[in-house]
Protein backbone atom coordinates (compact mmCIF):
# COMPACT_ATOMS: atom_id res chain seq x y z
CA UNK A 1 0.00 0.00 0.00
CA UNK A 2 2.54 2.04 1.13
CA UNK A 3 4.79 1.65 -2.41
CA UNK A 4 1.65 1.98 -4.41
CA UNK A 5 0.06 4.63 -3.24
CA UNK A 6 0.35 8.49 -2.36
CA UNK A 7 -1.06 9.51 1.47
CA UNK A 8 -4.15 11.82 0.72
CA UNK A 9 -7.42 12.82 1.51
CA UNK A 10 -9.55 10.14 -0.60
CA UNK A 11 -13.43 9.27 1.01
CA UNK A 12 -13.34 5.80 3.09
CA UNK A 13 -15.91 4.44 0.53
CA UNK A 14 -14.00 4.39 -1.69
CA UNK A 15 -13.15 0.72 -3.55
CA UNK A 16 -9.87 -0.06 -3.14
CA UNK A 17 -9.05 -0.88 -6.53
CA UNK A 18 -9.80 2.39 -7.55
CA UNK A 19 -7.16 4.16 -5.08
CA UNK A 20 -4.50 1.59 -6.57
CA UNK A 21 -5.39 2.73 -10.13
CA UNK A 22 -5.55 6.67 -9.00
CA UNK A 23 -2.20 5.84 -7.30
CA UNK A 24 -4.10 8.59 -4.72
CA UNK A 25 -6.15 8.23 -1.50
CA UNK A 26 -6.75 6.87 1.39
CA UNK A 27 -3.88 4.46 2.66
CA UNK A 28 -5.33 3.50 6.12
CA UNK A 29 -8.83 2.25 4.58
CA UNK A 30 -7.17 0.55 1.74
CA UNK A 31 -4.83 -1.37 4.57
CA UNK A 32 -7.80 -2.29 6.88
CA UNK A 33 -9.94 -3.07 4.04
CA UNK A 34 -6.87 -5.47 2.90
CA UNK A 35 -6.20 -6.81 6.50
CA UNK A 36 -10.04 -7.52 6.87
CA UNK A 37 -9.93 -9.73 3.18
CA UNK A 38 -7.33 -11.63 4.25
CA UNK A 39 -8.58 -12.17 7.96
CA UNK A 40 -5.33 -11.00 8.92
CA UNK A 41 -6.28 -9.67 13.08
CA UNK A 42 -5.62 -6.10 13.66
CA UNK A 43 -6.33 -3.15 15.58
CA UNK A 44 -6.85 0.61 14.79
CA UNK A 45 -5.26 2.66 17.12
CA UNK A 46 -5.47 6.38 17.17
CA UNK A 47 -2.78 8.13 19.28
CA UNK A 48 -1.60 11.91 20.12
CA UNK A 49 1.51 13.84 20.63
CA UNK A 50 3.82 12.06 22.88
CA UNK A 51 4.62 15.87 24.49
CA UNK A 52 0.70 16.39 25.40
CA UNK A 53 0.57 16.32 29.27
CA UNK A 54 -3.13 17.41 29.55
CA UNK A 55 -3.52 17.74 33.55
CA UNK A 56 -7.06 15.93 32.68
CA UNK A 57 -7.59 12.21 34.19
CA UNK A 58 -9.94 11.34 31.53
CA UNK A 59 -8.61 12.65 28.17
CA UNK A 60 -10.27 13.52 25.37
CA UNK A 61 -10.82 12.00 22.83
CA UNK A 62 -10.66 14.79 20.35
CA UNK A 63 -6.70 14.57 21.50
CA UNK A 64 -6.09 11.57 19.05
CA UNK A 65 -5.82 11.72 15.56
CA UNK A 66 -2.90 10.23 14.52
CA UNK A 67 -3.87 6.87 13.17
CA UNK A 68 -2.13 3.94 13.56
CA UNK A 69 -2.51 0.28 12.31
CA UNK A 70 -1.38 -2.96 15.06
CA UNK A 71 -1.09 -5.71 13.29
CA UNK A 72 -1.07 -9.11 14.87
CA UNK A 73 0.81 -12.04 13.79
CA UNK A 74 -0.35 -13.95 11.32
CA UNK A 75 -0.29 -18.41 10.53
CA UNK A 76 1.37 -19.19 7.69
CA UNK A 77 4.59 -18.10 5.47
CA UNK A 78 2.83 -15.50 3.67
CA UNK A 79 1.27 -13.53 6.40
CA UNK A 80 2.02 -10.00 7.47
CA UNK A 81 4.83 -9.52 10.49
CA UNK A 82 3.67 -8.39 13.46
CA UNK A 83 3.67 -4.99 14.67
CA UNK A 84 2.76 -1.53 13.96
CA UNK A 85 2.31 0.55 10.57
CA UNK A 86 2.49 4.41 9.87
CA UNK A 87 0.66 4.76 7.01
CA UNK A 88 -0.05 8.73 7.69
CA UNK A 89 3.13 10.35 5.93
CA UNK A 90 5.22 9.86 2.96
CA UNK A 91 7.62 7.61 4.53
CA UNK A 92 6.54 4.12 5.68
CA UNK A 93 8.56 1.02 6.75
CA UNK A 94 6.80 -1.45 9.45
CA UNK A 95 8.05 -1.06 12.85
CA UNK A 96 8.24 2.92 12.00
CA UNK A 97 5.82 5.02 14.09
CA UNK A 98 5.79 9.09 13.39
CA UNK A 99 8.46 10.22 16.41
CA UNK A 100 5.53 13.24 17.54
CA UNK A 101 3.19 10.02 18.92
CA UNK A 102 6.05 7.47 19.57
CA UNK A 103 5.49 6.58 23.43
CA UNK A 104 2.72 8.83 23.98
CA UNK A 105 -0.97 7.52 24.99
CA UNK A 106 -3.38 6.00 22.53
CA UNK A 107 -6.73 5.20 22.11
CA UNK A 108 -7.87 1.47 20.58
CA UNK A 109 -11.41 1.38 19.06
CA UNK A 110 -10.80 -1.95 17.02
CA UNK A 111 -12.39 -4.80 17.73
CA UNK A 112 -9.88 -6.34 19.87
CA UNK A 113 -8.60 -8.91 17.30
CA UNK A 114 -4.76 -7.64 17.48
CA UNK A 115 -4.74 -9.01 21.12
CA UNK A 116 -6.38 -6.16 23.28
CA UNK A 117 -10.25 -5.06 23.96
CA UNK A 118 -11.37 -1.97 21.37
CA UNK A 119 -12.09 1.29 23.37
CA UNK A 120 -9.09 0.48 26.12
CA UNK A 121 -5.80 3.12 26.51
CA UNK A 122 -2.52 2.14 25.26
CA UNK A 123 0.70 3.58 24.54
CA UNK A 124 2.50 3.22 21.25
CA UNK A 125 5.99 1.95 21.85
CA UNK A 126 8.58 4.30 23.07
CA UNK A 127 12.08 3.85 21.07
CA UNK A 128 14.63 5.77 19.05
CA UNK A 129 15.02 5.07 15.44
CA UNK A 130 18.09 5.95 12.92
CA UNK A 131 15.47 6.82 10.42
CA UNK A 132 14.67 9.90 12.72
CA UNK A 133 17.32 12.25 11.30
CA UNK A 134 20.78 13.02 8.85
CA UNK A 135 23.93 11.20 8.83
CA UNK A 136 26.91 13.02 7.03
CA UNK A 137 30.33 11.89 5.96
CA UNK A 138 33.42 13.86 5.22
CA UNK A 139 36.31 12.94 3.27
CA UNK A 140 39.16 15.72 2.69
CA UNK A 141 43.24 16.30 1.40
CA UNK A 142 44.63 19.47 2.73
CA UNK A 143 46.99 20.68 0.74
CA UNK A 144 50.72 22.43 1.67
CA UNK A 145 48.90 25.60 1.43
CA UNK A 146 46.18 25.11 3.89
CA UNK A 147 43.41 24.69 1.46
CA UNK A 148 41.50 21.86 1.36
CA UNK A 149 39.51 19.16 -1.44
CA UNK A 150 36.14 17.75 0.36
CA UNK A 151 33.52 15.17 -0.39
CA UNK A 152 30.81 15.68 1.11
CA UNK A 153 27.79 12.88 1.48
CA UNK A 154 24.87 13.69 3.35
CA UNK A 155 21.97 11.29 3.81
CA UNK A 156 18.68 12.23 4.50
CA UNK A 157 16.62 9.50 6.40
CA UNK A 158 12.96 8.71 6.40
CA UNK A 159 10.36 11.51 6.93
CA UNK A 160 12.96 14.30 6.20
CA UNK A 161 14.19 12.27 2.83
CA UNK A 162 10.83 12.23 1.89
CA UNK A 163 10.09 15.81 2.09
CA UNK A 164 13.37 16.84 0.39
CA UNK A 165 12.55 14.28 -2.20
CA UNK A 166 9.25 16.04 -2.63
CA UNK A 167 10.81 19.42 -3.02
CA UNK A 168 13.43 18.14 -5.68
CA UNK A 169 10.37 16.05 -7.68
CA UNK A 170 10.18 19.64 -10.19
CA UNK A 171 13.45 20.73 -10.05
CA UNK A 172 15.35 21.32 -13.27
CA UNK A 173 19.14 19.23 -13.70
CA UNK A 174 20.15 22.80 -14.57
CA UNK A 175 19.31 24.24 -11.27
CA UNK A 176 21.23 21.49 -9.47
CA UNK A 177 24.08 22.95 -8.85
CA UNK A 178 23.02 26.04 -7.11
CA UNK A 179 21.35 22.93 -4.40
CA UNK A 180 24.70 21.58 -4.08
CA UNK A 181 26.44 25.35 -3.44
CA UNK A 182 23.77 25.79 -0.78
CA UNK A 183 23.73 22.59 1.43
CA UNK A 184 27.71 23.12 1.09
CA UNK A 185 27.02 26.60 2.65
CA UNK A 186 25.50 25.37 5.80
CA UNK A 187 28.60 23.45 6.34
CA UNK A 188 31.68 25.15 5.27
CA UNK A 189 30.57 28.77 4.62
CA UNK A 190 33.69 30.03 2.33
CA UNK A 191 33.68 26.72 0.44
CA UNK A 192 32.79 26.41 -3.66
CA UNK A 193 31.15 23.00 -4.93
CA UNK A 194 32.67 21.86 -7.78
CA UNK A 195 30.33 19.21 -8.89
CA UNK A 196 27.71 16.61 -7.66
CA UNK A 197 25.27 13.99 -7.65
CA UNK A 198 21.70 12.76 -6.03
CA UNK A 199 21.43 8.40 -5.51
CA UNK A 200 17.67 7.59 -4.80
CA UNK A 201 16.18 10.83 -6.51
CA UNK A 202 12.86 9.04 -7.38
CA UNK A 203 13.09 5.72 -4.86
CA UNK A 204 10.63 6.23 -2.26
CA UNK A 205 11.39 4.67 0.96
CA UNK A 206 15.24 5.32 0.32
CA UNK A 207 17.31 7.59 2.20
CA UNK A 208 17.87 10.73 -0.23
CA UNK A 209 22.14 11.10 -0.54
CA UNK A 210 23.73 13.99 -1.67
CA UNK A 211 27.26 13.60 -2.78
CA UNK A 212 28.67 17.52 -3.19
CA UNK A 213 32.61 17.83 -4.23
CA UNK A 214 33.63 21.32 -2.92
CA UNK A 215 37.17 23.00 -2.25
CA UNK A 216 37.61 25.13 0.98
CA UNK A 217 40.16 27.96 0.54
CA UNK A 218 42.34 28.49 4.27
CA UNK A 219 40.55 25.12 5.58
CA UNK A 220 44.02 24.95 7.63
CA UNK A 221 45.02 28.28 9.59
CA UNK A 222 48.81 28.99 9.84
CA UNK A 223 51.03 31.67 11.00
CA UNK A 224 54.00 30.82 8.92
CA UNK A 225 56.00 27.93 6.99
CA UNK A 226 58.74 27.85 9.30
CA UNK A 227 59.19 24.85 11.62
CA UNK A 228 57.85 26.15 15.36
CA UNK A 229 54.72 28.38 13.29
CA UNK A 230 51.11 27.80 14.78
CA UNK A 231 48.60 26.42 12.56
CA UNK A 232 44.36 25.39 13.59
CA UNK A 233 41.34 24.01 12.20
CA UNK A 234 38.85 26.56 13.29
CA UNK A 235 35.73 24.90 11.71
CA UNK A 236 36.21 21.15 11.02
CA UNK A 237 32.56 20.29 10.07
CA UNK A 238 29.23 22.18 10.52
CA UNK A 239 27.91 22.65 13.85
CA UNK A 240 24.69 21.23 15.42
CA UNK A 241 23.24 24.31 16.62
CA UNK A 242 20.55 22.90 18.91
CA UNK A 243 20.27 26.51 20.81
CA UNK A 244 19.56 28.32 17.68
CA UNK A 245 17.14 25.74 16.41
CA UNK A 246 15.30 25.29 19.76
CA UNK A 247 15.81 27.98 22.62
CA UNK A 248 17.73 31.25 21.28
CA UNK A 249 15.92 33.06 23.98
CA UNK A 250 17.02 33.15 27.13
CA UNK A 251 14.10 32.70 28.84
CA UNK A 252 10.50 31.56 28.58
CA UNK A 253 6.98 31.75 30.38
CA UNK A 254 5.56 28.85 27.82
CA UNK A 255 6.33 25.34 27.73
CA UNK A 256 8.94 24.48 25.07
CA UNK A 257 7.95 21.85 22.96
CA UNK A 258 10.48 19.72 20.80
CA UNK A 259 7.68 17.64 18.94
CA UNK A 260 9.73 14.75 17.61
CA UNK A 261 12.73 13.01 18.05
CA UNK A 262 15.82 14.46 15.81
CA UNK A 263 19.06 12.14 15.16
CA UNK A 264 22.60 13.42 13.41
CA UNK A 265 25.85 11.62 12.85
CA UNK A 266 28.78 12.92 11.38
CA UNK A 267 32.11 11.19 10.90
CA UNK A 268 34.85 12.88 8.68
CA UNK A 269 38.01 11.77 7.96
CA UNK A 270 40.73 14.19 7.19
CA UNK A 271 44.26 13.85 5.81
CA UNK A 272 46.76 16.88 6.63
CA UNK A 273 49.93 17.44 4.83
CA UNK A 274 52.87 15.55 6.84
CA UNK A 275 54.45 18.94 7.51
CA UNK A 276 51.62 19.71 10.10
CA UNK A 277 53.11 17.15 11.90
CA UNK A 278 51.05 15.83 15.49
CA UNK A 279 48.00 17.76 15.93
CA UNK A 280 46.26 19.10 19.93
CA UNK A 281 42.59 16.90 19.45
CA UNK A 282 39.88 17.97 22.19
CA UNK A 283 38.95 15.80 25.00
CA UNK A 284 36.16 13.00 23.95
CA UNK A 285 32.43 14.46 25.18
CA UNK A 286 30.06 11.83 26.51
CA UNK A 287 26.50 14.09 27.69
CA UNK A 288 23.27 12.02 28.43
CA UNK A 289 20.13 12.91 30.09
CA UNK A 290 16.53 13.47 29.77
CA UNK A 291 16.79 16.24 26.43
CA UNK A 292 18.80 13.58 24.73
CA UNK A 293 21.82 12.11 23.88
CA UNK A 294 25.24 13.48 22.73
CA UNK A 295 28.96 12.15 22.09
CA UNK A 296 32.07 12.74 19.85
CA UNK A 297 35.66 11.83 19.95
CA UNK A 298 38.68 12.92 17.60
CA UNK A 299 42.00 10.71 16.84
CA UNK A 300 44.85 11.01 15.00
CA UNK A 301 46.20 8.10 13.09
CA UNK A 302 49.57 8.89 11.37
CA UNK A 303 48.33 12.43 8.96
CA UNK A 304 44.53 11.19 9.16
CA UNK A 305 42.29 13.07 11.10
CA UNK A 306 39.34 11.49 12.47
CA UNK A 307 36.01 12.78 14.19
CA UNK A 308 32.91 11.24 14.80
CA UNK A 309 29.74 12.95 16.33
CA UNK A 310 26.43 11.83 17.71
CA UNK A 311 23.11 13.66 18.26
CA UNK A 312 19.72 11.78 19.71
CA UNK A 313 17.36 15.09 20.46
CA UNK A 314 14.21 13.45 22.49
CA UNK A 315 10.79 14.48 21.94
CA UNK A 316 10.34 16.80 24.99
CA UNK A 317 7.70 19.02 26.76
CA UNK A 318 10.18 21.23 28.87
CA UNK A 319 8.64 23.79 31.18
CA UNK A 320 9.42 27.13 31.90
CA UNK A 321 11.43 26.26 35.37
CA UNK A 322 13.01 23.60 33.29
CA UNK A 323 14.17 25.67 29.99
CA UNK A 324 17.30 27.32 31.47
CA UNK A 325 18.45 23.35 32.47
CA UNK A 326 17.76 22.64 28.37
CA UNK A 327 19.74 25.72 27.63
CA UNK A 328 22.77 24.54 28.89
CA UNK A 329 22.56 21.25 27.51
CA UNK A 330 22.11 22.62 24.16
CA UNK A 331 25.03 24.93 24.80
CA UNK A 332 27.51 21.93 25.71
CA UNK A 333 26.61 20.26 22.52
CA UNK A 334 27.10 23.27 20.57
CA UNK A 335 30.09 24.04 22.31
CA UNK A 336 31.93 20.84 21.17
CA UNK A 337 31.37 22.19 17.29
CA UNK A 338 33.39 25.34 18.08
CA UNK A 339 36.62 23.12 19.49
CA UNK A 340 39.54 24.15 17.33
CA UNK A 341 42.40 21.79 16.46
CA UNK A 342 45.65 22.89 16.75
CA UNK A 343 49.31 21.60 15.86
CA UNK A 344 52.92 23.30 15.05
CA UNK A 345 54.62 23.05 11.79
CA UNK A 346 57.82 20.74 11.48
CA UNK A 347 60.59 21.09 9.62
CA UNK A 348 60.61 18.76 6.76
CA UNK A 349 62.70 15.52 6.77
CA UNK A 350 66.05 15.56 5.79
CA UNK A 351 67.16 13.43 2.96
CA UNK A 352 69.69 10.45 3.02
CA UNK A 353 72.97 11.74 3.53
CA UNK A 354 75.44 12.11 0.23
CA UNK A 355 77.94 9.55 0.31
CA UNK A 356 81.51 11.45 0.46
CA UNK A 357 83.54 11.03 -2.89
CA UNK A 358 86.08 8.48 -2.12
CA UNK A 359 90.05 10.11 -2.15
CA UNK A 360 92.41 7.96 -4.02
CA UNK A 361 94.61 6.00 -1.82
Amino acid sequence: VAKNIQPGQGSILTPARQYFTDRNGNRIATFLGLLSAARVPFQLVMARDSTDDSSIKIPSVFQFQYPLVHVAAGAGDTAPAAGWYDLTGDFAKLGYVGASVRGGLALAIGGGTAGGSGGEFTHVPDYSSPYDGLVVTVTGQVNETGDATLHLKMEFRGPAGEQVRTELANLPAASLPQVYQQILLASYPSATASGGSIENRTTKGAPLIFNIDATVPDFVHSSGNAAGASWDIERLTGSVGVLNRYAPLATRTEPLLIPGESFEETQLTLTLPARFGTATLPAAAHLDNRYGTFSSSFAQHGTQIEFQRRLLLKANRVQPTEYGAFRSFAEAVDTQARLEITGRVIAPAAGPAERPERLPS
